[in-house]
């Protein structure tokens, strides 16, 4: 099962602040990156909190028009598009890069969270698994391949947590969805190849947890915007002065 819990829980208290009490947030919140994007959950949502330049704007909806778009993903993906003028503005000056900060750090929460469940579910398999009278998890290559993906998930998962602990610091956030959505390629990648082709069959879990890996990983522009955030955070470009 999954829902659209980090954008209620995480994003939305951060961005509002302490004066808005979260039993006030609708209980369905969407995440949208401009007035015209994919969300998950976007054909179920009650709301959508929607980034445009240095605003962000809270669009209930009745306000969005929305089209539902068939995907395998394990997520129900919807094209909305909030209707011009609509909504409530809910915070301004910084409030993109706010929003940006604890999405980020949602996304490789979620993302630690799917390769960790990816990963235990593969070990569980490869457990009982045979192969020539023997567990194919006792084979080395397959031990190799499952611990680096843990590793992965791990540092995934923890990365998210110290951002979420440094969510006014714009690196730590950045960093963690770079990380997280970098490594998720191989730990989907490794799990399948150690479970075989049951891991792309509906009656096996492992879709469940890998087909949600693609889709976090493309939001807010995917690893190389993550990466090139935290370059310029890193180095900022400085003028060159004239001599």
């Amino acid at each position: 099962m999954a829902a659209p819990v980090g954008a209620r829980t995480l994003v939305a208290p951060y961005l509002l602040g302490p004066g808005r009490a979260a039993d006030d947030l609708p209980a369905a919140l969407g995440l949208a990156d401009g007035p015209a994007a994919l969300v998950r959950y976007g054909a179920e949502v009650d709301a959508v909190l929607v980034r445009a330049d240095d605003e962000v704007r809270l669009v209930a909806a009745a306000d969005l028009d929305i089209e539902p778009i068939a995907s395998r993903a394990a997520y129900p993906l919807a094209r909305v598009r909030a209707r011009p003028g609509r909504g409530e503005v809910v915070a301004r000056s910084d409030a993109a890069a706010r929003l940006t900060r604890a999405w980020r750090t949602s996304l490789a929460a979620e993302l630690g969270a799917a390769m960790s469940a990816a990963v235990e579910i593969a070990r569980a398999h490869v457990a009982v698994r045979t192969q020539f009278d023997r567990p194919i998890g006792s084979l080395q290559a397959v031990q190799h391949r499952l611990a680096e993906a843990y590793v992965s998930a791990q540092g995934a998962t923890w990365l998210a947590r110290r951002a979420a602990w440094q969510l006014d610091d714009e690196l730590a956030p950045a960093l963690a969805a770079a990380y997280a959505t970098s490594v998720a390629p191989t730990v989907f990648d490794a799990v399948h190849q150690v479970v075989g082709a049951i891991g792309f069959t509906t009656e096996f879990a492992l879709h469940h947890a890998t087909l949600r890996l693609p889709v976090l990983i493309a939001e807010l522009g995917g690893p190389d915007a993550h990466a090139v955030a935290v370059s310029r955070i890193k180095w900022p470009r400085t003028e060159r002065r004239s001599s």
